[in-house]
Parts: C-alpha cells; structure tokens; sequence
C-alpha cells in the first residue's frame, strides 16, 4: 500500500476555523475531495488493468474504506481460525489490530485517507506482482505513478470546491434556523 501525505492545510484550516466548522464536517470535505481528486488514478488503473472477464478491472474504486478482507485486522482474524483458536481470540485479534492502525498522535482531520484499487477480489495483487509462472501486469503502481500530480492538483481544486459547497450548506442551515426563530412566538 503507497501512502502519500499531504502538508500545507494552513489555509484549509482557517477556512473551517472561519466557518465555525466542526471536525467531522471538515473531515468530511476532505474525504470527498481526496475522492474526486483520485477519478484520473482509478481511470488510469481501469485502463492498465489486463482484462479476461472485467471483474477486476471494474472494482476498482477510490474510496474511504477498505471492503471485508482487506480491512484492517482481517488477516489477523483469519490467522488465528486458521490455527485452531476459538471465535472470541479471533475477535480479540481482530480489535486489538484494529487498534494498533489507529494513530491518535494527530488532529482528527489530519486522519483522512482513501484507499484506491480493486475490490476484495483474491487475485489482484497476484496479477499486479505475478506468482509462480506467471509474469507480473502491473496496472496499479503505473497508475499511481503516472498519475500522482495531477491528483495533486485536482486535490487544490477539489478541497476549494467542497469547502464552497459546504459554507452553501451552512449558509442554507442558518437561514432555515433564523427562519424557524422568528416564526415561534415569544
């Protein structure tokens, strides 16, 4: 998994901080941006993937959260069925990998991530990096690759466009408070 972080969010942050915008609000226009921004590196991988059936090649998706297998703890869950232990130290696994990903050593907002590729399919990553015989087609890490700048900078003109949407929506939000303020009777 690339991971690539993302520093200069001063701006963004007054932004909110002017709108008196709670985390969550703010998380949430970061989530949708990184999302809108990511559409050329999900083409660009759709494109690049080989195609037998198009199962592959049309699961892939950006997206804020991973799907079953691939979520985090899944594998150790797995692990430990695998090796005879009951259902509650598989579940105990499971949460205590759960976690060890969380990383509270940063504001909430900071925390955003999407993660790009394929569905929970078995044989992505066997296709990406090849196995036994079979050669590798790479189709993700030329995606990323040749699509990592722009974006970047489709992410500038994403987080401006969900930030304007969301001061529409306060903006809408406050005059239907004031509107239901004046209409009860004091």
């Amino acid at each position: 998994m690339k991971r690539c972080e993302v520093q200069g969010f001063e701006d963004f942050n007054a932004a909110i901080a002017e709108l008196s915008m709670s985390t969550a609000t703010a998380k949430n226009i970061v989530k949708r941006a990184l999302i809108v921004a990511a559409a050329p590196m999900v083409t660009a991988a759709k494109g690049a993937a080989p195609r037998k059936s198009g199962v592959m090649a049309d699961s892939i998706d950006a997206s804020p959260r991973l799907a079953g297998k691939q979520a985090a703890g899944a594998a150790e869950y797995s692990e430990v069925l695998r090796k005879g232990g009951s259902k509650a130290k598989a579940q105990a696994a499971l949460i205590a990998a759960r976690a060890a990903a969380k990383d509270d050593s940063e504001p909430a907002i900071y925390k955003v991530q999407i993660f790009v590729g394929p569905g929970p399919l078995p044989y992505p990553s066997l296709v990406e990096f090849g196995h036994g015989t079979t050669p590798p087609h790479p189709f993700m890490r030329p995606a990323f690759d040749g699509t990592k700048a722009q974006v970047f900078d489709n992410l500038k003109v994403a987080l401006a466009d969900q930030l304007d949407k969301a001061a529409q929506r306060a903006a809408r939000k406050q005059a239907r408070l004031i509107a239901a303020a004046q209409k009860v009777p004091a």
